[in-house]
């Protein structure tokens, strides 16, 4: 027997009377995870995780954290965070994570009662909010900690370690907590230097940006995984709008059903935008559209790619990028897998003492384009 078997015999026995609380879904590169004082291991897609469980992702790693409640995390790469408290205790929702270094982008289930808490704890500063979008970077520096906190969408309380001095973040703001200093007074974050807009007539459409991140409406949730998009579903046309993305394929998965059209639109901070539309034909399984994005010399270059290009691209990599991974969410109060975990962890329900409240509903957000981060 190997020594990965063993050590996954071990950890599920650990975890045995544990509850789950959270799902995670890498992106790409190694991501790892320990639990309590172990060591830290490289971490499979799907993986279930527990209060107590920490995940790092690597120089090059991006991975997604999906709460039991619905809520989602998006670790950028380098980035370090430990889920310290998941449970809901008596129709309340509390989330208490603490970020040690990086960046996370947070896209919060509306918190239904006065008494719920979704707050991300740094050495400098923490964040609370109730059902909002926003990121927290923390970056170790000579002089020590620094927090940034930048909101989407709602509002975030930010005050700073010592809990002395607080200011109120609100959408298309940052602040930003030094060590042992309060947090300065909010400021307008800056304008995005580039912005791809999606939109496409569908009730069902996914945009994966060139690091793989979805964002769009499937089975009637939201996806914004990457750091600030801005989801709006209005008349029957899905808008997917992300700010800052680089260069590369944008592959937009439309369901199956009517023929639909996918208008994709790019405007770098300075020039006019430029757009190109894409015939989707009707068909019985899900259908994919793919636009190539490059920096020209005067203004981006977009285009669509033809059907032998796109064929020509790893079926491996689309085939991760087509489909949202971990779209389910851990029962709490479930035993943990004896081995592999398997990604159709069982829907949230009631158990003798913990309520989990189902997966959150697709948010209908405005989206101003072009956007601020």
């Amino acid at each position: 027997m190997g020594s990965t078997s063993v050590a996954a015999k071990v950890q599920a026995a650990q975890h045995s009377q544990l509850k789950a609380a959270a799902v995670l879904t890498v992106i790409s590169g190694d991501v790892q995870t320990r639990f309590g004082g172990s060591g830290f291991a490289s971490a499979m897609d799907g993986a279930v995780l527990y209060v107590g469980s920490t995940v790092r992702t690597s120089a090059d790693a991006r991975a997604v954290i999906t709460l039991f409640e619905g809520s989602t995390i998006e670790l950028e790469p380098a980035s370090d965070i430990t889920i310290e408290e998941a449970a809901t205790r008596s129709s309340s929702t509390i989330v208490q994570l603490a970020q040690s270094v990086g960046r996370s982008w947070h896209v919060v289930t509306h918190l239904t009662t006065a008494d719920s808490r979704y707050e991300v704890r740094t050495p400098a500063a923490t964040a609370s909010v109730r059902g909002t979008a926003f990121e927290v970077a923390v970056d170790d520096g000579l002089s020590g900690p620094t927090t940034t906190v930048t909101t989407t969408e709602g509002r975030v309380a930010t005050v700073d370690a010592a809990g002395s001095s607080e200011v109120l973040v609100t959408a298309d703001q940052f602040t930003t907590v030094r060590a042992n200093t309060a947090p300065e007074p909010p400021r307008s974050a800056p304008d995005a230097q580039r912005v791809v807009s999606v939109a496409v007539i569908s009730e069902s459409s996914l945009v994966v940006d060139p690091l793989g991140r979805a964002n769009g409406f499937k089975d009637g949730k939201v996806f914004a995984q990457t750091p600030g998009a801005r989801v709006l579903m209005q008349d029957g046309t899905i808008v997917v709008t992300l700010p800052n993305v680089p260069d590369g394929v944008f592959a937009t998965t439309v369901a199956a059903g009517a023929s639909a059209t996918v208008s994709t639109t790019v405007t770098e901070k300075g020039e006019e935008p430029v757009t190109v539309s894409t015939a989707v034909e009707a068909g019985s399984a899900s259908t994919t559209s793919r636009v190539e994005l490059r920096k020209g010399s005067d203004k981006p270059q977009l285009r669509s790619l033809t059907s032998d290009e796109s064929q020509k691209l790893s079926d491996a990599i689309f085939s991760a990028k087509s489909q949202v991974r971990a779209t389910a969410t851990p029962t709490q109060g479930a035993a943990a897998p004896t081995g592999a975990t398997s990604r159709t962890t069982p829907a949230p329900t009631k158990t003798s003492d913990v309520t989990t409240p189902p997966a959150a509903t697709a948010r209908r957000t405005l989206i101003p384009v072009p956007t601020r981060r």
